[in-house]
């Protein structure tokens, strides 16, 4: 296909640019063979252009066309818009909030904490040129209980 041939002419399959014509296209591909890319910057220029006025008018046309949803039309909407606020209200109340006390509690109160590996010291590990400027010079800044000092852990 010609994208394999070309990964810009991608560009030109966008919907925006379908009412630019196959003649705009190939004359696209052969400026990008042929390398005059300031031609071809232009050639895309006016024809992004031409289609942005071509959308342009159609969208002004479209508009003046209607004068916006009946009655009817805005009661079903705003029906279906109640419906989906109730379904979604229910969802939250009695699954969401109910799983997300329950992952809690779980985590919290039921968890077991597991035993810390027994402290090896490894040669490449602790390497250290200089301490710490603060404290003891041992401990690092976000320092923890289960964080190893280079001789062990600290309880």
């Amino acid at each position: 296909s010609l994208c394999s041939l070309c990964p810009s002419a991608l560009l030109f399959f966008h919907p925006l640019y379908s009412s630019l014509g196959l003649l705009t296209f190939f004359h696209c591909l052969i400026l990008i063979f042929l390398g005059d890319f300031f031609l071809l910057l232009l050639t895309m220029f006016r024809a992004f252009t031409a289609a942005t006025r071509r959308t342009a008018t159609l969208a002004q046309r479209r508009s003046a066309s209607s004068l916006g949803p009946s009655l009817a039309e805005q009661e079903e909407v705003f029906d279906n818009a109640a419906k989906t606020l109730s379904t979604y209200r229910n969802l939250s109340l009695f699954i969401a909030l109910p799983t997300c006390l329950l992952i809690t509690y779980k985590a919290f109160f039921l968890s077991e904490h597991e035993e810390r590996p027994e402290f090896v010291a490894y040669p490449h590990l602790h390497k250290r040129a200089s301490k710490f400027p603060w404290g003891d010079g041992t401990h690092s800044l976000f320092h923890g209980h289960n964080n190893a000092l280079p001789d062990g852990y600290e309880n």
